[in-house]
């Protein structure tokens, strides 16, 4: 049995020290050494002589030789060891923290007139291995009612019981980590130095690996029994949940692959909507271009038509005009110097026909110019209307390419969490398929139980063996007791005297008392001897009226 006691001073070093008690249940003498896990540098002390006792790889090795064991002996020995936990201790008096000054075991702290004191406690393992481990912690505490009276718990403890005399409450938690505890008491009173006596908990915790054992055995049966209401048929609901991995597997597949459709579907509209763009774009530059060259061929057969009917208008007036003869005629190509030209009359008129039939078919050409210029502008007129649709159509189509690619990423998006919901399902599947076989031992706890069943006694006697049977390990904290000062004591009606005084006043007493008891052993005397006369007997008389009236003067 292993009991390692802590002494807290707050202010000062916490100190460690490891009793072991070896019990022997056989006859026989030992040489051998005890091991001690977490050891540290120090004095070790025995029932018995010590041989030795050393540090060995974090043990403290402590050895006895010839020693003479019968069945049932008891050995104790204590060795230092290390601090494997931190505890914190921190008073509040009416809210405000109370200052500790710690010596000779007990601390002391002034809170004038405190109506209540808060009294918590912080323990922390030093060892990153303990802090992951449940450590079961058990605390015990009892005050007297006539001072103190617990009113508020941070925990509330599991058994409490009032007597006249005192209260006592007790608490069983398990550490995860750290463990905290908070009491407020209500002042009730205080003795007559003004104090207020608040008595220190007495905490204890289990460090046995068979506890740790013990514990995460109950842990692993609630889990199944817990499962096993919830859940149902552990076998069929793990089946279904394979099924249902599967489902979310293949939807997650066929929605990418939808995804991936609409994207492409998407990009091809988003391609189309370009090509349209440019279509439209070029076909109103065709529409433009074309408009300039119709405005210009319309203004060049407005020019013509303008000549043409100045031309018709000046033949019709020349043909009108023509009244001459043949021999005028001669004259007038005579004076125009024209003679060689041999024209007659009668070619002049034919002329004149021939021209105007042909200023006629232009003018029919020119009509059909005229017609072209229009079937040009109907042809514009659509053309622009149909790069505007084209536009629009190409907006419209990177719409949709946007649409498809939202509706892609969506998917893409639904994919995803389903994958994510089958490997979540995958995951408790490979879980739930080890419950059985599975170590719920928590972290660093091979490396407690290792450590702590490391602590054997091994012989060192030729011939003779020494089985250890662990038989437990607890951490004791030893935490000082705690004095409040609530008030200072009423001295103002005590009246003081001068030591003369005091003597005057208290001698006469102490005189009286030799003479009654020289009275009391000569009556005595008397009674057995009758050797004391009368007279010797009036003068102790009148000496004690003689005290007696002078006892009365010193009280006037």
């Amino acid at each position: 049995m292993v009991v390692r006691e802590m002494d807290v001073l707050p202010g000062c070093t916490y100190n460690t020290t490891a009793t072991v008690t070896l019990v022997f249940d056989s006859d026989t003498v030992l040489n051998f050494t005890d091991y001690v896990a977490y050891g540290s540098e120090g004095d070790a002390s025995s029932t018995v002589d010590i041989y030795g006792s050393r540090l060995v790889d974090g043990f403290r090795a402590t050895s006895f030789r010839n020693l003479n064991v019968t069945k049932g002996y008891t050995l104790k020995y204590s060795v230092p060891v290390r601090n494997l936990f931190n505890i914190s201790i921190n008073i509040l008096a009416d809210g405000k923290e109370v200052t500790l000054n710690c010596s000779g075991g007990y601390c002391v702290g002034v809170a004038l007139k405190a109506r209540s004191i808060n009294y918590s406690l912080t323990i922390v393992p030093l060892d990153p291995m303990f802090s992951n481990l449940q450590l079961p912690v058990s605390v015990s505490w009892s005050v007297d009612p006539m001072y103190l009276y617990p009113v508020a718990f941070s925990d509330s403890p599991q058994s409490m019981r009032e007597s006249g005399s005192e209260v006592s409450f007790q608490w069983s938690s398990v550490m995860n980590g750290s463990y905290y505890l908070s009491v407020v008491f209500e002042v009730r009173g205080e003795n007559p130095w003004g104090e207020v006596f608040v008595p220190s908990p007495i905490i204890t915790i289990t460090l046995d690996p068979r506890v740790q054992s013990m514990l995460i055995s109950k842990y692993k049966e609630y889990t199944k029994k817990f499962l096993g209401s919830s859940l149902g048929n552990l076998s069929a609901f793990q089946e279904n949940a394979t099924q249902l991995r599967d489902l979310l597997y293949n939807l997650s597949k066929g929605f990418r692959e939808q995804a991936r459709l609409l994207g492409e579907a998407g990009s091809q509209a988003e391609s189309a909507a370009s090509i349209i763009l440019t279509a439209s774009s070029q076909l109103k530059v065709l529409a433009q271009m074309t408009q300039e060259m119709r405005n210009n061929v319309a203004g060049q057969l407005g020019n013509v038509s303008t000549l043409i009917n100045r031309t018709r208008a000046v033949l019709e007036r020349v043909s009108k005009n023509v009244t001459v003869t043949e021999e005028q005629l001669q004259v007038i190509l005579q004076t125009l110097n024209l003679t060689n030209s041999n024209v007659t009359l009668t070619e002049i008129k034919q002329m004149i026909d021939s021209s105007l039939s042909s200023i006629g078919e232009i003018e029919t050409l020119l009509e059909k110019y005229g017609s072209t210029i229009r079937d040009l502008d109907r042809l514009i007129d659509q053309s622009l209307a149909a790069a505007e649709n084209m536009a629009t159509a190409a907006n419209k189509l990177i719409l949709m390419a946007n649409m498809l690619r939202e509706a892609s990423y969506n998917l893409n998006q639904l994919a995803d969490g389903l994958a994510r919901a089958a490997d979540l399902l995958d995951s408790m599947i490979a879980k739930m398929s080890k419950i059985e076989t599975a170590e719920y031992f928590p972290e660093g706890f091979k490396s407690f139980n290792e450590t702590f069943y490391k602590q054997i006694a091994v012989s060192e006697t030729p011939g003779v063996s020494v089985r250890t049977d662990f038989m437990g390990e607890a951490y004791y904290f030893a935490l000082p007791s705690i004095k409040i000062k609530r008030s200072e004591p009423d001295v103002s009606n005590v009246i003081l005297e001068t030591p003369q005084k005091r003597i005057a006043s208290l001698w006469p007493v102490a005189l009286i008392a030799v003479v009654l008891g020289v009275a009391f052993f000569i009556g005595r005397k008397g009674q057995q001897t009758s050797s004391i006369d009368e007279e010797k007997l009036a003068r102790l008389y009148a000496l004690r009226d003689k005290i007696s009236r002078i006892m009365g003067g010193s009280n006037v």
